[in-house]
């Protein structure tokens, strides 16, 4: 059954249907969440929302055609209201990177991408949506800009210090570990 038809179905009530398009799509869409949020258990939730306001909505959904792009903003618009609910709970707060300890140069891919997602997790929220979106999701700056409804000038700009600062965030890391073991 081809996905207009799964849509169709989805949109006029049918759970299974939309169930399956759903489990098609949500490993990606909670890696998505994951990136934007640092944390899995608050992706679960944004994504669970994501989910609940998605099924409710589809039968306005204009375009199925562009099903996945209107998810992927539902996920996002999820995640952004999670992390303005965060700083209003409690204003001021930098999310903590994961581990206490600087990065093995020998550090196996998973464990680089961790250091990476804690730094990305260190950054100010909308900077984070922004290289998430642009290379998580690897979007186009113009839909980057759309999604994040940020005039595409502030978009360029958030990529260009964002990378300044995860730069320097892992920089600085590597530098306190050859510290370290240089004193001992």
């Amino acid at each position: 059954m081809e996905q207009s038809e799964v849509l169709g179905l989805a949109a006029s009530g049918d759970k299974a249907a939309f169930e399956s398009l759903i489990a098609q799509r949500e490993g990606r869409l909670y890696g998505l969440a994951v990136a934007l949020l640092g944390s899995p258990h608050d992706a679960a939730d944004a994504l669970q929302s994501a989910v609940l306001q998605a099924y409710r909505s589809l039968p306005r959904l204009r375009r199925p055609e562009s099903f996945d792009a209107w998810l992927r903003q539902i996920v996002v618009n999820e995640a952004r209201a999670l992390l303005r609910r965060r700083q209003r709970e409690s204003p001021g707060r930098t999310p903590e990177p994961a581990g206490d300890t600087a990065p093995d140069p020998r550090l196996s891919a998973i464990e680089q991408r961790c250091d990476i997602a804690a730094a990305l997790a260190a950054l100010p929220a909308e900077t984070r949506l922004t290289l998430v979106l642009r290379f998580y999701e690897d979007l186009p700056l113009r839909e980057v800009a759309r999604l994040t409804r940020a005039p595409l000038g502030t978009v360029k700009s958030r990529l260009h210090y964002g990378l300044k600062q995860l730069q320097a965030m892992m920089l600085k890391d590597s530098d306190g570990e050859r510290r370290a073991s240089d004193d001992a």
